[in-house]
């Protein structure tokens, strides 16, 4: 038989089955370390973190990420290398901040 989180939750241990999840999520990750750093990789290449957020996820000081990202080719994206990108990024800022306020 294999318990289910619901389960867990039956027997009074939580109170919902999302908390459940989370802990095992949480438990996953800490047994398997190479885990939570394939995950940190995948989502500063696919979302919209930056390589610090990285690299508390990943569990690694900033210059130890970003040499791994480097080592694995994957391209580090330090901020705006123009005045464009960054009258873009402000403009991005203002919209959120709007969003935020209403």
């Amino acid at each position: 038989m294999m318990f289910k989180a619901k389960d867990l939750v039956s027997a009074g241990l939580y109170s919902r089955e999302e908390d459940v999840l989370r802990d095992a999520l949480r438990s996953l990750l800490w047994i398997r370390p190479e885990y939570r750093l394939e995950l940190a990789i995948h989502t500063y290449q696919h979302s919209d973190i930056s390589l610090s957020k990285a690299a508390h996820l990943a569990g690694l000081c900033f210059e130890e990420m970003k040499d791994l990202l480097l080592k694995r080719g994957i391209k580090i994206d330090l901020g705006p290398n123009s005045k464009g990108e960054i009258e873009s990024e402000v403009e991005i800022l203002g919209r959120k901040l709007d969003e935020l306020r209403s």
